[in-house]
Protein backbone atom coordinates (compact mmCIF):
# COMPACT_ATOMS: atom_id res chain seq x y z
CA UNK A 1 0.00 0.00 0.00
CA UNK A 2 1.71 3.24 -0.76
CA UNK A 3 1.94 5.72 1.84
CA UNK A 4 1.64 9.92 0.78
CA UNK A 5 3.84 11.90 3.43
CA UNK A 6 4.08 15.44 3.40
CA UNK A 7 5.65 18.38 5.68
CA UNK A 8 3.49 22.21 5.69
CA UNK A 9 6.09 24.40 7.91
CA UNK A 10 4.43 27.28 9.00
CA UNK A 11 6.61 30.47 10.26
CA UNK A 12 5.77 32.74 13.29
CA UNK A 13 3.74 34.78 11.14
CA UNK A 14 1.53 32.13 9.66
CA UNK A 15 0.84 30.33 13.33
CA UNK A 16 -0.28 33.98 14.68
CA UNK A 17 -2.52 34.08 11.22
CA UNK A 18 -3.85 30.76 11.67
CA UNK A 19 -4.91 31.25 15.43
CA UNK A 20 -6.25 34.56 15.45
CA UNK A 21 -8.33 33.26 12.36
CA UNK A 22 -9.22 30.32 14.27
CA UNK A 23 -10.34 32.20 17.38
CA UNK A 24 -12.32 35.30 15.22
CA UNK A 25 -14.13 32.21 13.91
CA UNK A 26 -14.96 29.93 17.02
CA UNK A 27 -14.93 31.38 19.74
CA UNK A 28 -13.16 34.87 20.87
CA UNK A 29 -10.99 33.81 23.72
CA UNK A 30 -8.17 36.07 23.05
CA UNK A 31 -8.19 39.21 24.35
CA UNK A 32 -8.20 42.74 22.70
CA UNK A 33 -4.33 43.33 21.32
CA UNK A 34 -1.79 42.27 19.14
CA UNK A 35 0.37 38.97 19.51
CA UNK A 36 4.03 39.35 20.59
CA UNK A 37 5.26 36.44 21.18
CA UNK A 38 4.25 32.70 20.14
CA UNK A 39 6.22 30.04 21.69
CA UNK A 40 6.10 26.63 20.28
CA UNK A 41 6.27 24.27 23.15
CA UNK A 42 6.70 20.40 22.60
CA UNK A 43 6.86 19.10 26.09
CA UNK A 44 5.03 17.08 28.10
CA UNK A 45 2.91 17.35 24.43
CA UNK A 46 2.92 20.25 21.87
CA UNK A 47 0.90 23.55 22.20
CA UNK A 48 1.36 27.27 21.92
CA UNK A 49 1.99 29.99 24.32
CA UNK A 50 1.02 33.16 23.01
CA UNK A 51 1.94 36.40 24.68
CA UNK A 52 -0.79 39.21 23.53
CA UNK A 53 0.17 42.79 24.51
CA UNK A 54 -3.43 44.60 25.54
CA UNK A 55 -4.86 48.10 24.72
CA UNK A 56 -3.32 49.40 27.40
CA UNK A 57 0.08 47.65 27.51
CA UNK A 58 -0.95 44.86 29.85
CA UNK A 59 0.46 41.48 28.81
CA UNK A 60 -1.58 38.31 29.09
CA UNK A 61 -0.64 34.52 27.91
CA UNK A 62 -3.01 31.98 26.60
CA UNK A 63 -2.15 28.39 26.22
CA UNK A 64 -3.57 26.83 22.76
CA UNK A 65 -3.64 23.23 22.91
CA UNK A 66 -2.33 20.68 20.24
CA UNK A 67 -5.98 20.22 18.69
CA UNK A 68 -6.87 24.17 18.59
CA UNK A 69 -2.89 24.88 17.52
CA UNK A 70 -3.59 21.70 14.74
CA UNK A 71 -7.43 23.08 13.68
CA UNK A 72 -6.13 26.33 13.66
CA UNK A 73 -3.29 25.34 10.93
CA UNK A 74 -6.05 23.22 9.09
CA UNK A 75 -8.01 26.52 8.66
CA UNK A 76 -4.84 28.16 7.88
CA UNK A 77 -4.48 25.48 4.53
CA UNK A 78 -8.48 25.29 3.78
CA UNK A 79 -8.47 29.43 3.35
CA UNK A 80 -5.00 29.42 1.33
CA UNK A 81 -6.11 26.68 -0.77
CA UNK A 82 -3.51 24.14 0.47
CA UNK A 83 -4.65 20.65 -0.25
CA UNK A 84 -4.88 18.35 2.99
CA UNK A 85 -6.76 14.96 2.69
CA UNK A 86 -9.36 14.65 4.66
CA UNK A 87 -8.95 10.91 5.94
CA UNK A 88 -5.00 11.35 6.28
CA UNK A 89 -3.49 11.21 9.62
CA UNK A 90 -2.26 14.51 10.82
CA UNK A 91 0.48 15.55 13.82
CA UNK A 92 2.50 18.39 14.99
CA UNK A 93 6.16 18.83 15.42
CA UNK A 94 8.22 22.23 16.60
CA UNK A 95 10.26 23.00 13.35
CA UNK A 96 12.56 25.89 14.61
CA UNK A 97 10.71 28.71 16.09
CA UNK A 98 7.50 27.58 13.92
CA UNK A 99 5.46 24.24 13.44
CA UNK A 100 4.69 21.63 11.00
CA UNK A 101 1.82 20.11 9.88
CA UNK A 102 2.62 16.13 8.79
CA UNK A 103 0.12 14.55 6.82
CA UNK A 104 0.62 11.08 6.12
CA UNK A 105 -1.73 9.19 4.01
CA UNK A 106 -1.92 5.39 3.30
CA UNK A 107 -3.61 4.88 -0.45
CA UNK A 108 -5.39 1.49 -1.21
CA UNK A 109 -4.50 0.13 -4.80
CA UNK A 110 -6.74 -2.42 -6.79
CA UNK A 111 -6.27 -6.07 -7.07
CA UNK A 112 -3.18 -8.21 -6.62
CA UNK A 113 -0.24 -7.65 -8.44
CA UNK A 114 0.02 -10.79 -11.65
Amino acid sequence: MPTEMRQIAFQQQEVARALLDYDRRRDNKFPPGNIRTIEIEEEPEIRASVTIEGIKGDMTTVTISAEILAASLILFCINHKIPIPVEATKRLQKVGDGVALFVVKRHKTAGKPQ
